[in-house]
């Protein structure tokens, strides 16, 4: 059940992000769960159709965790970006509000 469950994220990763196994296409070969040493999934395929996968060499040659890693350096970037510029907005809005009180004189209420 898990090792089905695994081969389906690789397979929904291998689709999504063109890629083929954890560092390249022959991780299939070594895999526990997977019974064609000598193929790899058709989701592995440059160009997807029935049986492509039994060509090795029509396989998307890149692992998935150096694709999964390039696609969250990017975005991290921009993440990264919009929370220290919204950090930068918060202690300038809140410095002004500090000078905006120091500048009124308020009564004390007592």
């Amino acid at each position: 059940c898990i090792v089905s469950m695994i081969q389906a994220i690789g397979v929904s990763l291998s689709l999504q992000f063109k890629c083929c196994g954890a560092d390249s296409y022959a991780d299939w070969s070594q895999s526990a769960g997977w019974e064609k040493h000598d193929a790899v999934p058709d989701s592995c395929c440059v160009v997807k159709s029935e049986g492509c996968g039994q060509d090795k060499e029509k396989a998307h040659k890149k692992g998935c965790l150096w694709a999964i890693s390039v696609f969250l350096l990017k975005n991290l970037v921009w993440v990264g970006a919009v929370c220290i510029a919204l950090g930068v907005f918060g202690v300038l809005v809140g410095v002004c509000l500090c000078l905006d009180i120091k500048r009124k004189n308020y009564e004390n209420i007592s």
